[in-house]
């Protein structure tokens, strides 16, 4: 991202902030810059914007790409479902939610003591569910879990829930994944 992306971002940016040609359209006047240079307009965040789409991949190179991206606060485009995409070759409105760079904003790893009460109260019940559900699953013959859930993928996938009543009070619901059969639509 910070090798071949950024750069790239930042020559439109500086060709825009500056009132030049686009890098594509210096390419097209058969490398004519010689040109004297602008001054640099600071207010460029005014009138730029970046749009990052994504549809998957490795938390790891969102957050790099994210991390990479955050001078300029792009706004998100997250393709959930892409079955018309490939399928019918046209994207909907109702295959993309937006998100605004504040929504999808993420933070590097940090200790169980440096962050909120409520994400330490999700942390301690994540431990406790991944502890019980090893247990679970280590008792065999007693549990379908293994033998039925997580037949296919043998992948499981934990999840927390913190829902504050109006009456201030916290409650956590765990959560796992479950294996559907498309066939008979069952769980």
């Amino acid at each position: 991202a910070t090798q071949e992306l950024v750069p790239c971002i930042d020559s439109y940016r500086d060709a825009h902030a500056r009132n030049e040609p686009y890098p594509d359209e210096i390419a097209s006047m058969n490398g004519n810059s010689g040109m004297e240079r602008n001054e640099f307009n600071p207010d460029w965040k005014q009138s730029v914007s970046v749009t990052y789409s994504f549809a998957d991949g490795s938390a790891a190179r969102s957050f790099a790409i994210q991390s990479a991206l955050r001078p300029y606060r792009p706004t998100y485009f997250h393709f959930w479902q892409l079955k018309t995409f490939w399928h019918e070759s046209k994207i909907t409105d109702e295959d993309i939610e937006v998100h605004s760079f504040e929504e999808m904003e993420t933070v590097p790893p940090m200790a169980i003591n440096q962050t909120s009460g409520e994400v330490s109260k999700i942390v301690t019940e994540m431990i406790q569910f991944r502890k019980d559900f090893l247990e679970t699953v280590q008792v065999g013959s007693r549990s379908d879990l293994q033998k039925f859930w997580l037949r296919k993928t043998k992948k499981p996938v934990l999840a927390v829930l913190l829902v504050r009543k109006p009456d201030g009070t916290d409650i956590l619901y765990r959560g796992t994944n479950m294996e559907v059969s498309m066939p008979t639509g069952s769980l």
